[in-house]
């Protein structure tokens, strides 16, 4: 048999050792629900079982417990469990509490390891102004685990600053990439340029749960949730994965609220990501440029 406190303690230790990550941390669950403790009649029976389990006696000598042993406890258990079963269930927390405990903690685990997979966050393009776009949270109900905070912005608006802004470095990323197709036939009957890679959700990330807390979210951006916000497009980057926009964010939404500032080192939209890598890569375009692995 092992103790609680030593079980945790193993559990501690393998965490430990699967490195600092969010995902990974215990899931706990209400036992208590909360009244005060009754005061039941001095019982020793408990003691007796476990020292039966772990084959000692009361004066820590071995001892081997026969098969009626073993029945006769169980026995005494279950007497006693049915004496004062409503007064420990009093004390314990419903299977609705509980159960709900489980399912948060299980969906913001979720959350956190989905996001690391495809989430995309982080520098800059040719200077413009995307207007009027909603500043919002995937997930918006009260109670509901937030994935990310983001602005939200058009996929026709973002691939308009591409059309307009088409010579030059931004060019030759569409060149690059559209490789033996001709100018005119780059873009959909709908607006916009065709290709999977093209991203569809465009946004900039201002805040991304596997690196904040829930409540730090929810405290900062709940006064702009559908908001307003003008992003300056400052720069195209690229490598052969990636392409995004470096965008400059305002201190204040466009009806003068105060704007918290993007939790991301490189606030950005990304706009193209080639087959078989994830859009979270983006983030590395500025270093990839400093090492000229990457284009502005």
């Amino acid at each position: 048999g092992i103790s609680a406190e030593k079980f945790q303690e193993v559990i501690d230790m393998k965490l430990a050792k699967a490195g600092p990550d969010e995902a990974l941390t215990h899931v706990r669950l209400p036992f208590f629900g909360g009244s005060e403790p009754i005061d039941l009649p001095s019982c020793y029976l408990l003691v007796e079982a476990l020292q039966l389990q772990f084959g000692y006696d009361v004066k820590r000598k071995k001892t081997k417990a026969s098969e009626s042993d073993v029945q006769g406890m169980e026995q005494r258990l279950r007497d006693v469990l049915a004496e004062h079963g409503d007064a420990l269930l009093s004390m314990t927390a419903s299977i609705e509490k509980t159960k709900n405990a489980l399912y948060q903690q299980l969906f913001d685990r979720a959350c956190v390891l989905n996001s690391r997979m495809d989430i995309d966050e982080k520098e800059p393009a040719q200077q413009c102004v995307a207007q009027n776009q909603n500043a919002s949270s995937q997930n918006t109900a009260a109670n509901a685990s937030i994935r990310l905070v983001s602005i939200d912005i058009k996929k026709k608006l973002v691939h308009q600053v591409l059309q307009d802004h088409g010579s030059g470095p931004t060019s030759i990323f569409l060149k690059s990439i559209f490789d033996g197709i001709e100018e005119n036939d780059r873009m959909s009957r709908k607006g916009g340029y065709i290709g999977i890679e093209f991203v569809s959700r465009t946004h900039v990330t201002m805040a991304f749960s596997g690196r904040t807390t829930q409540r730090n979210m929810r405290e900062k951006f709940g006064t702009v949730l559908g908001c307003n916000v003008d992003v300056l497009v400052t720069a195209l980057l690229w490598s052969e994965n990636h392409a995004a926009f470096a965008v400059s964010i305002p201190e204040n939404t466009t009806d003068g609220k105060p704007l918290p500032p993007c939790e991301n080192a490189f606030a950005h939209i990304t706009v193209w990501v080639a087959k078989g890598s994830k859009s979270v890569g983006s983030n590395e375009l500025p270093a990839l440029v400093r090492a000229g692995q990457a284009h502005r």
